[in-house]
């Protein structure tokens, strides 16, 4: 992992949102793991800004923030299925 601080990503994240719509909750978690003190943490703000920031779809009236997977809606999808895509090419 390379040295990723929270401020980093935010940062990122603000000029960069179309870069942070990960296709996969692995990938989402990736991005938001940054060094605490030195070690690697999970940092959860971080999986709240990306749900502000660079949400793709909605189901349910609610956001979500992966393609494919656990998802912050609260439901697990699958590739393929309809949503209400929030980004002009979703990708598939």
């Amino acid at each position: 992992m390379a040295d990723r601080f929270q401020e980093d990503v935010l940062k990122d994240l603000e000029k960069n949102p179309d870069q942070h719509r990960h296709a996969t909750y692995e990938e989402l978690v990736a991005c938001c793991t940054v060094l605490y003190h030195g070690k690697p943490v999970l940092d959860l703000s971080l999986m709240d800004a990306h749900l502000k920031s660079a949400p793709i779809a909605h189901n349910g009236g609610q956001p979500c923030d992966v393609f494919e997977g656990p998802c912050s809606c609260g439901a697990w999808h699958h590739k393929g299925e309809p949503r209400n895509w929030l980004i002009k090419n979703p990708p598939w």
